[in-house]
């Protein structure tokens, strides 16, 4: 974690909790992604382990990317944030 005396005189405390929960911000965004994909494929979200389809484990895995189809979907599905500053050069 960052030292106390660092930029924006932040404890490390308030550090570790804004990272956690940015990390689960990302975590709520991808599986967004996930069952977005698997609604345009009209596959049903399965939470067991034992009744999820190739598609959920090859989503859930990360091996998404080397299948063109599902490769192609989460790049739609999966939205970034966007950056609100442009630099504009001369």
């Amino acid at each position: 974690m960052r030292p106390r005396n660092s930029k924006y005189q932040l404890p490390a405390k308030l550090w570790e909790a804004t990272l956690y929960d940015v990390i689960g911000d990302i975590h709520a965004v991808q599986a967004s992604c996930i069952e977005k994909v698997l609604d345009a494929l009209n596959i049903k979200y399965q939470k067991a382990m034992d009744k999820k389809t190739v598609a959920q484990r090859i989503l859930e895995s990360g091996e998404w990317e080397l299948h063109p189809r599902l490769h192609k979907l989460v790049r739609f599905f999966y939205h970034r944030a966007v950056q609100r500053f442009q630099i504009k050069l001369l």
